[in-house]
């Protein structure tokens, strides 16, 4: 998928591991690129509404996993969004001032060519 493709996005932020217990804790942010009031792709309005997500593990740190790696084990969460969120982002809006709306590829220029440095 092309990064100007993407709509949603996905950060974890690791809590708490207990390795007797092998518990892994983490808190999610789930955010759309763009505005959050109008729908995504063809579905409704990120803004209140619940996100089914599938969590795949993968176990060891040898390499970094690809889309061919199975997973260790599979979790189905539903991400709840706060009661507030329906009003809370139109309220943000009207509060912040924003030029335009800027696509991704605007918002990433161009990684500079790489130089050899000695």
């Amino acid at each position: 998928m092309a990064l100007n493709d993407l709509e949603l996005s996905l950060m974890a932020f690791p809590q708490r591991w207990d390795g007797p217990s092998g518990v892994l804790t983490l808190s999610f942010l789930l955010l759309p690129v763009g505005d959050p009031t109008v729908p995504l792709g063809g579905g409704p309005q990120f803004a209140g509404t619940t996100v089914d997500l599938v969590i795949n593990l993968v176990s060891g740190l040898d390499s970094l996993p690809s889309t061919a790696t199975a997973p260790s084990k599979t979790v189905k969460y539903t991400a709840q969004p706060p009661p507030v969120a329906p009003t809370l982002f139109p309220r943000c809006s009207t509060s912040l001032w924003l030029r335009e709306s800027l696509s991704l590829a605007a918002k990433c220029p161009p990684y500079p060519p790489q130089q050899r440095v000695s």
